[in-house]
């Protein structure tokens, strides 16, 4: 990975939001969070685009290297860089903590989005449904 980055630099190729999430992405699931975030500051000082998918990954990255307050403290980062959240963001903080089986605070991001007017969507209902599934939820959530 580390190869065709440099190579790229060398050539005077600028990393594009793309690259630089598929970075973080790749880092965080091989469980190294510091390269993520390593990437994510490189990124902030290259003057590349920060979008919420960039987010959804450090904060997703982080809750799958059980870092939960890592990905809260992405999330209000990410607010106090003037960008809210949006659907997918939340999705993600949904099955992050869904998945570290805290289905009550996911139910209480899922209302937030809601009383923000975000609207759900396929994902964000199927990574609630799955968390209360896998967590035991079911009579609660009925």
């Amino acid at each position: 990975m580390m190869k065709y980055f440099d190579e790229m630099e060398s050539r005077g190729i600028r990393p594009t939001t793309e690259i630089y999430n598929s970075l973080i992405d790749g880092w965080g699931k091989h469980g190294n969070l510091d390269n993520s975030f390593f990437y994510f500051q490189k990124m902030t000082k290259d003057g590349t685009p920060i979008n919420q998918r960039t987010y959804a990954k450090l904060i997703n990255v982080s809750f799958k290297n059980k870092n939960v307050s890592l990905a809260l403290k992405t999330c209000k980062d990410m607010k106090e860089s003037d960008l809210e959240p949006e659907v997918v963001v939340y999705s993600t903080l949904i099955d992050g903590f869904c998945k570290n089986g805290d289905v009550e605070t996911a139910e209480k991001y899922f209302e937030e989005m809601k009383r923000l007017g975000i609207s759900p969507n396929s994902i964000t209902y199927s990574a609630l449904i799955d968390g209360v599934l896998k967590n035991d939820q079911l009579e609660k959530s009925q």
